[in-house]
């Protein structure tokens, strides 16, 4: 079939398989782009200043939420694709999708409502997704204990008809929360319903509403729908199908200038909200140049422009949004209604048609190389990779178990240095102790203090690096008991005692009676967290400070187990904003210049973050305004399978065994 292929060797067949590809490739561009010419993003006739008159109709009122609009606007992006654009707010009786629809505008920003519209048969089509996250999200007062959507159970939410309505329902849906078991009710436009309370809580816009209630100075919670596993897009720039098929030239211009004024818009931000801020409509509701800062700061997290292209989307994303708002059984009558949804630039277009043809091409190449070369190739190839494969496997175990018996080695190491410590110190502490019960020299009692709190602080690091290096290790089975929650608890704060004395520290307890106190879990991995995040708070807040520690149950229906939310909140300086992000990685400690003066290894609260992960539960923290810090997390424990209270707690006799006879003592 190859009279010729004997007289080929690998060399001569690997060049020629080469020039074939370079050819092919060749051959495909010229055809492609000789064909298929992109369209002029101009108008004839510009240099007369024709330009064509279309209307962009908003969903809500001016603000810097469709700040991209009005850059393009104002830059003259629009004048130059030889547009003419009209920007119309949005009001009751001019919704965003209907004035598209009915021919009352050429373009539109909606959300959701435009997906729902599209499935319910609206000839509508997406040109580009401004908000890659949607804005909307469940606020409510921290008086209303409204922490988790199960918290819903008989509370008034305020959702307004189409502000976020359809994602709001798709996230009661996936997350089993009946649509009875609350109180519905149609709120105002903004969240006044909540500050008067005529509703425990509302959905709200997060760009803007909510700097509001920063300003007024409540303390809120925020129920994020991402949190709960619906993740939609939010504004979303649309056109009719029918406007699209007439005048595609058009549609191409103003969606290229309109993202482009939103490139605009983020990388001049004060110029843009000068802008806004003359816009009649913004005068007249007086906002504030803060708080379209606040706005274009909030923005950055939902449209991410320096991380995804302004624009972008995705057809599979719109399928699974469609997916939950639609019931269950209707994926096929889903994926048929969105046919056509989705716009295609003609860059995408070319694109495909591009990909297409390049693929032949190099497939086509790379077949007949295989023919001609691959034979002779192959034995070699395999051979020579077999061998570094064999050499590269040796040495990738060599260098593993190098690393495990340094690492056990550094474990064995610590945990026996570590008794060695704590053996001295354990004597220290009890004989300074009886020393400060006996001593009555006032001056030789401070000595003694002194000598206990040094002791204290050098036991307390030595457990830490200890814990550190035990939990890096490999998982381990965390020793589980039966324990009287509260008990436990007064435990641990009797521990300060001395330490709260010292600095007079005022030290409350806010246990919620409905808890119920006997649990089995990992006891001494709580202990731990508490002690950790009590120990903190004690070094940071100043003489005459003030401890708060609140424990209480999160309601759930799962029968078997309880979900406990422990805070501890202090009048401290707070956590400086540089190092929000990096709170709980080890070893990091507040800067020498910080007002924050802590001492310790910086491994309490690394530690802390993965002995709740390992009760099931998350940690978190907020600064309290004007001063202080919040430190929350939870913990799972199961329902004990007997009553400890029927233990004996008949008085036993107990035999300690030491090797340090001092300790013995």
């Amino acid at each position: 079939m190859f009279p010729c292929f004997s007289s080929f060797n690998a060399v001569k067949a690997f060049t020629w398989g080469i020039n074939l590809i370079r050819t092919l490739i060749f051959l495909a561009f010229i055809s492609f782009f000789g064909l298929h010419t992109p369209p002029a993003l101009s108008f004839e006739g510009q240099g007369q200043a024709k330009l064509w008159p279309v209307r962009l109709q908003l969903q809500y009122f001016d603000q810097f939420q469709f700040a991209g609009f009005y850059a393009a606007q104002f830059t003259g992006l629009y004048q130059k694709a030889g547009l003419d654009v009209s920007i119309m707010e949005n009001s009751p009786q001019q919704q965003a999708v209907t004035a598209v629809i009915n021919g009352f505008a050429e373009f539109g920003v909606s959300d959701t409502e435009l997906l729902w519209r599209r499935l319910e048969g609206a000839p509508i089509v997406a040109l580009g997704v401004v908000f890659q996250n949607s804005g909307y999200a469940l606020v409510s007062l921290n008086s209303s204990n409204i922490m988790t959507l199960k918290d819903l159970k008989g509370k008034r939410v305020g959702i307004a008809e189409g502000r976020g309505s359809f994602l709001f329902d798709a996230m009661f849906k996936k997350n089993g929360i009946p649509l009875d078991s609350f109180q519905r009710i149609k709120p105002q436009w903004n969240l006044q319903s909540l500050i008067d309370g005529e509703t425990d809580i509302n959905g709200a816009y997060i760009t803007g509403e909510l700097y509001h209630l920063r300003e007024m100075g409540l303390p809120f919670q925020v129920i994020y729908p991402m949190d709960y596993g619906v993740d939609f897009y939010g504004d979303t720039l649309f056109t009719r199908e029918t406007y699209l098929k007439d005048h595609p030239d058009v549609v191409e211009k103003f969606r290229q200038a309109s993202f482009a004024g939103w490139r605009y818009a983020f990388d001049h931000p004060e110029e843009t909200i000068d802008y806004i801020l003359n816009l009649p409509s913004v005068k007249s509701r007086g906002l504030s140049r803060d708080r379209l800062r606040y706005e274009a700061t909030t923005m950055r997290h939902l449209i991410l422009p320096d991380i995804v292209p302004l624009g972008s989307m995705q057809e599979a994303r719109w399928q699974k949004m469609a997916n939950m708002l639609r019931p269950a059984g209707q994926g096929a009558t889903n994926a048929q209604a969105l046919k056509g949804f989705v716009y295609q630039t003609p860059a995408d277009r070319r694109q495909i048609v591009y990909q297409y043809s390049l693929n032949a091409a190099i497939i086509a190449a790379i077949l007949l190389s295989i023919v001609l070369a691959w034979a002779l190739q192959l034995k070699r190839s395999v051979r020579q990779r077999t061998a570094e494969l064999s050499l590269a496997k040796q040495h990738a175990e060599q260098q593993t178990e190098v690393a495990r018996e340094a690492n056990s080695a550094k474990t064995m190491f610590l945990a026996s240095i570590s008794h060695e410590f704590k053996t001295p110190l354990t004597a220290i502490l009890g004989f300074s102790e009886l020393l400060g019960q006996s001593e009555a020299d006032p001056k030789r009692q401070k000595w003694n203090r002194i000598i206990r709190a040094r002791a204290r602080d050098l036991l307390a690091l030595v457990n830490q690096v200890l814990a550190f290096v035990q939990s890096e290790a490999a998982p381990q089975t965390v020793p589980s008991s039966t324990f009287d929650l509260r008990s436990e608890i007064d435990q641990i704060i009797e521990s300060f005692t001395t330490i709260f004395d010292e600095k007079n520290i005022h030290f409350e307890l806010i246990f919620d009676p409905d808890v119920q106190n006997s649990v089995h879990g990992p006891l001494m991995d709580l202990r731990q967290v508490l002690i950790n995040l009590i120990g903190n708070a004690s070094k940071a807040v100043p003489a005459d400070g003030r401890i708060a520690l609140t424990c209480q149950g999160v309601k759930e229906a799962d029968g078997e187990s309880s979900l406990f939310h422990f805070e501890i909140s202090d009048n401290g300086p707070g956590i400086p904003e540089n190092m929000h992000a990096l709170i709980f990685e080890p070893f990091l400690q507040a800067p020498q210049s910080s007002s924050l003066k802590v001492t310790g290894t910086g491994l309490g609260l690394s530690i802390s973050k993965r002995l709740v992960e390992g009760m099931g539960g998350r940690i978190w923290f907020e600064n309290i305004q004007p001063q202080g810090c919040r430190f929350h997390f939870t913990a799972r424990f199961a329902h004990p399978a007997f009553n400890p209270e029927g233990l004996s707690k008949t008085a036993k006799k107990i035999l300690i065994v030491d090797d340090d006879s001092i300790n013995r003592e």
